[in-house]
């Protein structure tokens, strides 16, 4: 289930005039302005081809995502490559159809604020949370009930098909590239230990630094994994090569899988990966992880099992993950991001299916 998220801060005695204009935004924002859609759409349009253009890593790491899961393929529609075309196709529809966008738009806002399907997430010591509950009660009732949301209500889910596993290229005016590469190297709901954090952590640098970034000129590379859907990615930023790149990201098993560490090397990479969890956070910031760890699931017993696996690393843990890997190197796909000339030059380099499905953004 996606969900809406509505959120600000204000000083204890200004707690009301946040819930209401909280609950105006939600419930009374004017939708009926098309010159304020088109502007606002144009902004996005602008913003979304010069993403794809100044942080094609990220759009690549999406495209990747929505090759394997729902939540990825609904954030390239969103953020990614999808939603440069997407974007194009709903200006059209604000001018040549505005009634039939705007009666979609209020169906959309009936739908999603819903009290029924609400949750409230309000944080601050006992009497400032104790003085807010009136103002909170008459926020909430703002809300229209609506009906509550039921697991397996969106049938339209069922009927997505998730984006084409398959080399992909996206052909923009840059003069640099962003390689990425990716796989579902998990299935969905399978334990991910937290040793597989010092791993990538090891990846990033120094094995990434080394091999695309100090060897061959790429300004960045780095790992990712969502441990939401098991899916593991490569990516490099403002790179200067393709192909080179893509061979780096291949030798990562065979790398993990001869690699011997001294102890107090592997110490240093336990505790740099374990720091980086224990910065301060603003309130607002607790917050926020707080309600992202309840709607996912994410128990206290849970962060401590991470915990407790990643300060238990050991070089065995290295090279599962480097076996692991293997099905990487037999399966993951390539994205992208680079000028329609270095898509042509890599092209003619390779053969049959690896060869890259070209896109003119």
């Amino acid at each position: 289930m996606a969900y809406l998220l509505i959120r600000g801060q204000a000083l204890a005695a200004q707690g009301r005039k946040l819930m209401d204009t909280m609950a105006l935004v939600a419930t009374k924002a004017h939708l009926d302005s098309q010159q304020r859609a088109m502007d606002l759409l144009s902004e996005q349009q602008t913003g979304l081809e010069q993403g794809i253009a100044n942080s094609g890593n990220t759009v690549a790491a999406i495209r990747i995502q929505g090759r394997y899961s729902l939540q990825g393929y609904l954030d390239d529609l969103t953020y990614g490559v999808g939603a440069v075309t997407a974007i194009k196709r709903i200006i059209r529809d604000v001018k040549d159809d505005w009634p039939g966008v705007l009666k979609r738009l209020e169906s959309i806002r009936k739908r999603v604020i819903v009290r029924a399907n609400m949750i409230v997430n309000i944080s601050g010591d006992k009497s400032t949370i104790a003085a807010a509950t009136p103002s909170l009660r008459s926020f909430i009732n703002k809300i229209p009930a609506g009906a509550k949301w039921t697991k397996g209500s969106s049938v339209w889910a069922k009927d997505v098909k998730l984006l084409p596993i398959r080399n992909e290229g996206f052909a923009t005016e840059t003069a640099v590239n962003y390689v990425g590469k990716g796989v579902a190297l998990y299935d969905p709901g399978e334990h991910i230990s937290g040793s597989v954090s010092v791993v990538s952590r090891y990846l990033n640098n120094p094995y990434l630094w080394d091999n695309v970034r100090i060897k061959t000129g790429a300004y960045g590379a780095s790992t990712s994994l969502d441990r939401s859907t098991g899916i593991f990615s490569f990516t490099s930023y403002r790179d200067p090569n393709v192909l080179s790149t893509l061979e780096t990201y291949d030798k990562a098993a065979a790398h993990l899988a001869g690699l011997t560490l001294p102890k107090k090397d592997l110490e240093s990479f336990v505790i740099g990966t374990i720091s980086g969890l224990d910065r301060p956070l603003a309130v607002g910031s607790q917050a926020l992880l707080s309600l992202r760890r309840h709607l996912i699931g994410i128990t206290d017993q849970h962060v401590q099992g991470f915990r407790d696996e990643l300060l238990a690393t050991t070089m065995e843990d290295f090279k599962s993950f480097g076996k692991r890997l293997k099905k990487f190197n037999s399966s993951a796909k390539a994205a992208v991001v680079a000028s329609k000339i270095a898509l042509t030059e890599a092209n003619a380099e390779l053969k049959g299916d690896d060869k890259f499905v070209i896109t003119v953004i």
